[in-house]
């Protein structure tokens, strides 16, 4: 149904259709949000941009898999993970 009515008011993109060459955003579910609401929070999978991710790890299991490194915001000027330090 969200689907439908988002294809409804897109502005001409193709928004809303899935069709074979199409890429689309989604999250897998572990559990029935029908059943109860709660469940929404019982992710199995996100799929972004065309790559599976580990909801928990942020790993991306495919079609290549990776190790998730750190956000950008989150890294040294050098690149590498900033940690932070405990006084």
């Amino acid at each position: 149904m969200a689907t439908i009515n988002r294809a409804r008011t897109a502005d001409g993109r193709g928004c809303g259709f899935h069709r074979d060459g199409k890429i689309a955003d989604l999250v897998a579910l572990n559990s029935n949000p029908l059943d109860d609401i709660g469940n929404t929070r019982d992710i199995k999978y996100v799929i972004k941009s065309g790559e599976v991710y580990d909801p928990v790890t942020m790993d991306v299991l495919w079609p290549v898999a990776r190790k998730f490194d750190a956000f950008p915001w989150a890294k040294n000027p050098n690149g590498t993970a900033a940690t932070s330090s405990k006084r």
